[in-house]
């Protein structure tokens, strides 16, 4: 069985005349983050437009990137978990009360 592991960002990364792929996919990941972990990429390896690579390190610096797994999709031969990712000030204010429960 497979695994896909795919990262949706909840910031708009991506200019509007941007027209590549706008998440990152991972298959048979090692490691599949829980609500409240914290997550960085070497984005380089997963985007080759200069303004997402900038965009992105823009909206990091200073901030950790946080993961809310929001759904897990079963089917006969791949599981497909989609999590999306906050700056950790949105998380903050969008889920206080897991905030709390990852703080701990």
């Amino acid at each position: 069985m497979k695994t896909i592991l795919r990262f949706e960002f909840d910031q708009q990364l991506f200019p509007t005349e941007y027209t590549g792929n706008r998440n990152v996919v991972l298959e048979d990941a090692s490691h599949v983050p829980q609500t409240g972990d914290a997550v960085d990429f070497q984005i380089e390896q997963f985007f080759s437009d200069p303004k997402v690579i900038e965009a992105y390190q823009d909206m990091t610096e200073g901030q950790l990137l946080i993961a809310e797994r929001l759904n897990t999709r079963y089917a006969k031969d791949q599981v497909e978990i989609l999590v999306i990712l906050y700056r950790e000030d949105i998380f903050k204010e969008q889920f206080p009360h897991l905030f709390a429960q990852a703080a701990l």
